[in-house]
């Protein structure tokens, strides 16, 4: 029998897709290893799916689910830079 899961509600879904020179390719991985460490443990964060298209050398996407609204993402990604 299937279980029913308790999913949170995402209200902001950001999209990304990235082309890295594959020469770079472990240099560019990482850091955003780290940096996606550091997201999915955020407050608000429902989900953060990364991949890879191994038919495009150097091409990567992610996608990231959150619960807060775009204007808390913004202030909260502004802080982070700063």
């Amino acid at each position: 029998m299937a279980s029913i899961l308790s999913v949170p509600k995402v209200t902001f879904i950001l999209q990304v897709k990235v082309f890295i020179d594959p020469k770079d390719h472990d240099t560019f991985l990482k850091p955003f290893k780290t940096a996606y460490n550091i997201m999915i443990e955020e407050p608000g964060c429902a989900y953060f799916l990364v991949g890879e298209n191994v038919q495009v050398s150097g091409a990567f996407h992610w996608t990231e689910g959150w619960t807060n609204n775009i204007q808390w993402f913004i202030t909260m990604r502004s802080s982070m830079a700063t």
